[in-house]
């Protein structure tokens, strides 16, 4: 896994060095094993969290039943983004 400021200007994101030093104190690093949750649905999401190593999956409850929505790699986003930006609870589990 490249470092994360690497891995922001992959997208074409640059940071000065004055902003990265705002930045890099708000990131942190949380290991999960697995059937951890990061988020069950109806709590609001508080963390844009990325995955360095493993999978992850967004699934609904209906019925008792496990509904994927989405399958996550490494490099990518695993956050209910809508849930963090409205802080509405989320629609989902992680």
């Amino acid at each position: 896994m490249m470092n994360y400021k690497d891995y922001l200007t992959s997208f074409g994101i640059e940071m000065t060095d004055k902003d990265w030093e705002i930045y890099e104190p708000r990131i942190f690093v949380q290991a999960y094993k697995k059937n951890d949750f990061i988020i069950e649905k109806g709590e609001v999401e508080n963390h844009l969290s990325l995955i360095t190593t493993g999978i992850g999956r967004c699934f609904l409850n209906k019925k008792e039943k496990e509904i994927p929505v989405n399958f996550l790699f490494e490099n990518d986003y695993l956050t209910s983004y809508e849930s963090f930006l409205t802080r509405e609870p989320s629609q989902y589990s992680i």
